[in-house]
């Protein structure tokens, strides 16, 4: 269940990334590239909140934020400039 549940949030996360090609927010990836950076935001995602807990942070809506920051620097240097 968990590998299935996994697998369609990694599908999801390349939908997007893809989308975002398209749209030109992004640069174009390989197939390869795709897979890999969307297995890295889904990793960030799933083990920010037990990261924090380890760092004896708590789940603060600024914490939580800070996860999404990582997240959009792994993307940056993929922008297409305007």
């Amino acid at each position: 269940m968990c590998h299935q549940v996994f697998q369609q949030r990694l599908k999801e996360i390349v939908g997007f990334l893809q989308l975002f090609e398209q749209v030109n927010i992004l640069q174009s990836f390989s197939s390869e590239q795709r897979g890999f950076i969307a297995q890295t935001a889904l990793y960030y995602g799933l083990f920010w909140q037990p990261y924090l807990e380890v760092l004896g942070e708590r789940p603060t809506k600024e914490n939580v934020m800070r996860g999404v920051q990582m997240i959009r620097l792994l993307l940056e240097p993929y922008q297409c400039v305007s």
